[in-house]
């Protein structure tokens, strides 16, 4: 014990005087154009890199060096290099600042979704498409399911997202692809579903769109890919933001379409946001009103009342059949759609004074909502004479009061020594108060905890043979790790399909991964990840272990190719059927949902090989442009199908929807994307271009996938096959589309902003051929509408703003310039041209 408190001794005082010996040198990183603190800069000495720091959250850093001259660089994603020399003296602190310029050979987008923490596009493994906070802005957005529309390679069909043709319509029950806000998924806890009206349009930093398997980092539900919307935080500057905006709908082509011809149906929009710093402490306050009269006329009623009013005279009532809370018959008046929204939400970041590197905080929101979402057509007369496409087939309108909270308590430490640690955690539920026994809710909560270790090259400074491998390991290199868990309760009259009968259910997933990254001699990036999930739904449990795993080489360091990058991946996904599609039950005027408590689970494997090519044009333009070859296969698929689930024996009342496995499906496709932003001459050009060519196809279109009852078989001649099932014989999966283009360009000389969208989606082969059957009983015109509209639809935008005051701007939006009858999901038309005036203060 006495030699043990002797060494101890030695070595404390050996210590302190070694620490007396040095020198301080403090300082901030900053970015030359907005002042703005730069945090995950590199601190290092050009002679030793295995010596140096990292910048904080404000771009601040403190480095213990012994005394004598140093050479410092300082390195950060998509910027130059800086090297400064310093003397430091035993004992003393010296300040140095560094003021950061963006690189001039590339876009500068730093993205986070691959490796949860910040990288430059160009490195990624796997594409990734960007969407600037500028497109959301400009174009009037009130919901981000608008912006997304503009993103190359996605569809938003009737809500639900799909990426690359990975998911056909579903009744909004189950997603392919991850919805978060921040890296927290935002999609509903019973039903799988995005509520895109929640997300805080007026606070986007940038909208990341990940294409490909993604659920190693982020779950079950990224089987085709992740969207992430980050949310911006305090600068240095406070920010405060009022947006105003109205929007009158035109009259469609035919005038008469709407309910009584004459009518002008509107949309309004307030926004607000106060983002500031206040000490140490980020805060984020905001706010969004929005009222939609919506753009279509009222059910067409399916039966008359007619009653003595008292008066002396006999008076007649429109009324609509639906169903009660208990599955009767109820008469209610005729609906019209509309939408309206209140939706509050805040940030809170304490940034720890006394221990660097912490920070902890809360992110929460608020929305209450109500709507009455039209689901079927009346019928497809466009002759202006008769209602039509724009009223709503009797009792397909659903009245929903929804009250949806989300409060996200947070902690994140990081060290100098190249770690972090993250804490994510969400409280989170929704109410849809639905009419006609519809009505459900859920509450769930969120936890997870992520340990990400970056190396440097003080991790691999050994010589020889031994240490290039520890170098090739090390250096540079990244390891990302964690576990998570979610629980959701589930309860609703239209869950009644469980096992218990009680429309009550609870599902729970867990999941350990880790994921392993290394950039070699700044070109060659690989990475390899695993994840293990576990799903549990009442009784029924399932677990699988996926792996990703991807490369980016960069071809020359100078040339014509050092701009150039390729790369590939591979990435398996495993999903775990939702509450909402094992067991709904109910009805939608003519249209069924039954459930399927047998339903299993579906993986799948999702492979590409891509080049990026790095373009300038003149000394101030720069972009990217893509190219990618996909292939997604996908085992025991589930399609949301139509066929006679019920029970009755009655033909016609037993038909409806229903989530099945149809077995071994594919797609394959090549995606082209071209972003570029930068100077020609004294124009500002923004552009965000794509094409996408899919082929989705079901590989066992002649396995059985039901049992049908031979009388709905003899009597609409339909199989229980996919390829019977389907409208379209070649085998293509349902509510698909074959090509996607997308292209928006944004021009800005000095005060004047002049901006177009174009978008363009091939025609729907493949739906479910029972819509084709009903239509001469039902007369909602379908195969007309579809016979006539054949060749695919194109939607173009326009967009002009103008400065009118140092912080004021005024922008006249016009969306479907041409006026333009489409539809994107059958039965469901669009909305007609608008017109929209938006006012922005910002100061």
């Amino acid at each position: 014990m006495k030699k043990l408190f002797i060494t101890t001794l030695f070595s404390a005082v050996f210590t302190i005087v070694a620490f007396a010996q040095n020198g301080t040198v403090k300082g901030k990183v900053a970015d030359n154009k907005t002042n703005e603190g730069i945090p995950g800069a590199t601190i290092q000495d050009v002679a030793n890199p295995g010596i140096g720091a990292a910048s904080n959250i404000d771009g601040e850093f403190t480095l213990s060096l012994p005394a004598g001259k140093y050479s410092l660089i300082v390195k950060s994603i998509s910027k130059r290099p800086i090297t400064k020399t310093v003397n430091v003296t035993a004992g003393e602190t010296v300040n140095v600042n560094f003021i950061m310029e963006d690189e001039a050979q590339n876009i500068g987008i730093v993205v986070v979704s691959e490796s949860k923490y910040a990288k430059p596009v160009e490195q990624i493994v796997s594409t990734i498409d960007v969407i600037r906070p500028t497109i959301v802005e400009n174009k009037a957005t009130t919901s981000m399911d608008q912006a997304m529309q503009q993103a190359p390679g996605v569809a938003i069909v009737d809500g639900e997202a799909q990426i690359r043709g990975g998911s056909g319509y579903s009744f909004g029950a189950g997603s392919r692809v991850m919805v978060l806000i921040d890296d927290l998924p935002i999609l509903s806890g019973d039903a799988g579903r995005p509520s895109w009206g929640l997300f805080p349009i007026e606070n986007i930093e940038q909208i990341e769109v990940v294409k490909g398997a993604s659920s190693v980092l982020y779950g079950s539900a990224a089987l085709s890919g992740a969207i992430n919307i980050r949310t911006s935080y305090p600068r240095d500057t406070p920010v405060t933001k009022v947006t105003l905006m109205t929007q009158l709908y035109d009259f469609p082509n035919k005038r008469t379409a709407f309910y009584n011809g004459n009518d002008m149906f509107f949309a309004s929009n307030v926004n607000f946001l106060h983002s500031r710093r206040i000490g140490a402490l980020d805060m984020v306050v905001a706010a969004n009103l929005f009222k939609d009269t919506g753009f279509k006329g009222r059910e067409v009623a399916d039966t008359i009342l007619n009653y003595n009013s008292g008066i002396g005279g006999t008076v007649y009532v429109p009324k609509v059949k639906d169903t009660g809370p208990n599955g009767e018959i109820v008469l209610r008046d005729p609906r019209q759609s509309f939408e309206q929204r209140a939706r509050a939400n805040f940030n809170l970041r304490y940034r720890n004074q006394k221990v660097i590197g912490l920070n902890y905080g809360v992110n929460g929101l608020i929305q209450y909502s109500e709507s009455a979402g039209n689901l079927l057509w009346l019928n497809s007369q466009e002759d202006g004479a008769t209602p039509g496409l724009y009223y709503s087939y009797p009792g397909s309108n659903t009245l929903t009061k929804q009250t949806t909270y989300a409060l996200d308590p947070f902690l994140n430490y990081s060290n100098d020594m190249g770690s972090t640690h993250r804490i994510r955690t969400r409280f989170y539920g929704q109410n849809n108060n639905n009419d006609g026994g519809r009505a459900n809710k859920f509450d769930l909560l969120f936890g997870e905890y992520q340990y990400t270790k970056r190396f440097s090259a003080a991790d691999s400074n050994s010589t020889g043979f031994g240490g290039e491998i520890a170098r090739f390991f090390t250096e540079k290199a990244s390891v990302t790790g964690g576990f998570m868990g979610t629980s959701t309760k589930g309860e609703a009259a239209l869950y009644e399909g469980n096992e218990a009968g009680d429309g009550k259910s609870s599902s729970s997933n867990g999941a350990l991964y880790i994921q392993y990254e290394n950039r070699y001699r700044d070109r060659l990036t690989f990475i390899l990840g695993a994840r293990y999930e576990f799903f549990k739904i009442n009784d029924q449990t399932g677990n699988k272990p996926v792996v990703r795993a991807g490369f980016n080489y960069k071809l020359s360091r100078k040339g014509i190719f050092r701009e150039t990058y390729i790369r590939g991946s591979y990435g398996q996904g495993y999903r775990f059927p939702t509450i909402a599609e094992k067991y709904i039950r109910t009805n939608l005027g003519a249209i069924a949902i039954y459930p399927n408590v047998d339903l299993q689970p579906e993986n799948s494997w999702n492979a590409e090989i891509g080049i990026k090519q790095g373009i300038k044009i003149g000394k101030g333009f720069v972009g990217y442009l893509d190219i990618a070859y996909f292939h997604q296969r996908s085992f025991n698929t589930i399609e949301f199908t139509f066929g006679p689930w019920g029970t009755t024996g009655d033909v016609l009342a037993d038909i409806g929807f229903r989530s099945l496995n149809i077995g071994t499906t594919e797609t394959k496709g090549v995606d082209i994307s071209l972003m570029g932003t930068g100077k020609i001459g004294n124009v500002t050009v923004n552009t965000l271009l794509g094409y996408t060519y899919m082929d989705p196809q079901a590989l066992e279109p002649d396995k059985q996938i039901a049992t049908f009852n031979p009388l709905f078989q003899g009597v609409f001649g339909i199989d229980p096959t996919y390829k019977g099932t389907s409208s379209d014989k070649s085998g293509g999966l349902k509510y698909r589309f074959n090509h996607l283009v997308k292209a928006d360009v944004e021009f800005v000389y000095k005060r004047l902003m002049v901006g177009a969208s174009c978008r363009y989606n091939s025609y729907m082969k493949n739906i479910d051929i029972i819509f084709e059957k009903l239509d001469p009983l039902l007369n909602y015109g379908l195969q007309d509408f579809r016979a006539k509209h054949n060749k695919g639809d194109y939607i173009i935008d326009l967009r002009v703003g103008m400065d009118i005051a140092r912080h004021s701007r005024v922008s006249f939006v016009v969306n479907n310039a041409l006026n333009r009858v489409y539809t994107l999901r059958p039965l469901d038309i669009a909305a007609p041209r608008t017109f929209a005036v938006q006012y922005q203060l910002k100061f």
